[in-house]
């Protein structure tokens, strides 16, 4: 029982850190200094790899969400045999073969976890998410090129002679992560999790509910703030709650309050803390608008545009005129990678014809069916599951690429556990 228990913990860390830990994996590229190189990035992930192997026979597998298998493997492996076959970009051959292989891999032992291991990821998750958070705010606080107001990020510009600013949008998922999965904890203790009894982590997920929060302002990533608001309308809609008794405090959780309210009272009195959080608000809220009437294409012409939203028109514009030139190439596609689009629903189509967009729409749309499922259980990971899918759709119409290695981590781990729950049974902390 005791070697089961290791076990799970072993296959459950893997998982974080193929999942969860890249943006502190960013965090330590740029204490290292090794700015922009994938080779650290690659230990760690297989890292993740070797702790997710587990002395099952290899021949065993454990099941997974079949409808989801099916549709979204199949658009994977279509992905897969057009890099072999019908690649335009051969720039990026080496990093995407070995993406591929480490996606490969990661199928592989998915499908080789306990489905106990359910239990046991929500604390992890609860922790890492603020570790994040943490090596965030101290990579901007010790950046003396940071300046507030600007998109918080972990710069890569320490002995590498770049001028090279990290992706805002990893942390603020991963801002997204940690206050879905601190809410769930404090919401939730009655479901059976590793910790829902204890006091200790219930004051954890009170304050990374707060971190989080924060990291979500201060990186201003408007797909973040969208699915922030979808998911409340989901949960509010489809989720079992009950606010006043999920938010019963303990001692500890009101004293931890009463000092934070101590705190904000005196940084508020002596750097006008509100005054800079109503300003990262306005911003925020001008951003979106922004981006909003860019796509919409209601932009006054004096007006100042999107550059990512004015990208996105441009690239749908130049597709209309390939298209209306030679439609036929558009039912095979026309090869991986044939044009970064940044609409990853939309290069389904351009790069793998007519059915890698059937397969893609008709995956996404089948998760979506699910996590309404999802959210509705009395699992505490089958609904931080569910409503944290909520970001990677908002993905799907935002940015990104249909085979983001990034993204099909996240898939891959939908396939696997999504509705596929593990028995009920009585934990001990």
């Amino acid at each position: 029982m005791q070697e089961n228990k290791l076990s799970n913990w072993k296959v459950s860390l893997g998982l974080i850190l193929i999942w969860i830990a890249p943006p502190f994996v960013y965090f330590l590229k740029e204490l290292l200094g090794i700015g922009q190189t994938s080779l650290f990035t690659g230990v760690v992930y297989s890292s993740g790899l070797i702790l997710l192997i587990n002395h099952i026979p290899l021949k065993y597998f454990y099941k997974g969400n079949e409808v989801l298998a099916f549709t979204g493997l199949s658009f994977f492996l279509l992905g897969f045999f057009y890099f072999l076959f019908y690649n335009s970009q051969r720039s990026s051959i080496i990093v995407d073969a070995i993406n591929f292989a480490i996606l490969l891999g990661f199928i592989y032992c998915v499908f080789r976890v306990d489905n106990e291991v359910q239990y046991y990821l929500p604390v992890l998750i609860l922790f890492v998410t603020l570790i994040n958070n943490i090596a965030l705010i101290y990579s901007i606080s010790t950046n003396p090129n940071y300046v507030l107001g600007a998109r918080a990020t972990v710069q890569y510009n320490k002995g590498t002679g770049e001028d090279f600013s990290g992706n805002p949008i990893v942390f603020g998922r991963n801002a997204v992560a940690g206050l879905l999965i601190s809410f769930l904890i404090i919401q939730k203790k009655a479901l059976d999790f590793i910790g829902n009894k204890s006091g200790t982590i219930n004051l954890i997920s009170h304050i990374n509910l707060l971190v989080s929060f924060i990291v979500l302002i201060l990186t201003q990533t408007r797909g973040n703030f969208i699915s922030v608001g979808l998911c409340v309308v989901f949960y509010l809609i489809f989720g079992n709650y009950n606010f006043l008794k999920g938010f019963q405090s303990k001692r500890s959780t009101i004293i931890y309050y009463l000092f934070l309210l101590v705190v904000l009272q005196y940084f508020n009195k002596a750097y006008r803390i509100l005054e800079t959080f109503n300003r990262y608000s306005d911003q925020a809220y001008e951003f979106l608008l922004r981006a909003l009437n860019t796509g919409l294409g209601i932009n006054s012409s004096n007006t100042q545009q999107d550059a990512s939203a004015l990208n996105r028109v441009q690239n749908i514009n130049f597709i209309k005129k390939i298209i209306s030139r030679d439609w036929f190439d558009f039912i095979f596609g026309k090869g991986y990678k044939f044009w970064y689009v940044d609409i990853p629903a939309l290069e389904a189509f351009v790069n793998f014809g007519i059915l890698g967009l059937v397969l893609f729409c008709l995956f996404n749309l089948f998760i979506l069916y699910y996590i309404i499922l999802g959210i509705k259980t009395k699992n505490l990971f089958q609904n931080f599951l569910s409503l944290f899918y909520i970001n990677l759709f908002v993905s799907v119409f935002t940015g990104g690429r249909p085979l983001d290695f990034s993204y099909w981590v996240f898939y891959i781990i939908l396939i696997r556990f999504l509705l596929i729950l593990p028995q009920n049974k009585h934990l001990s902390e």
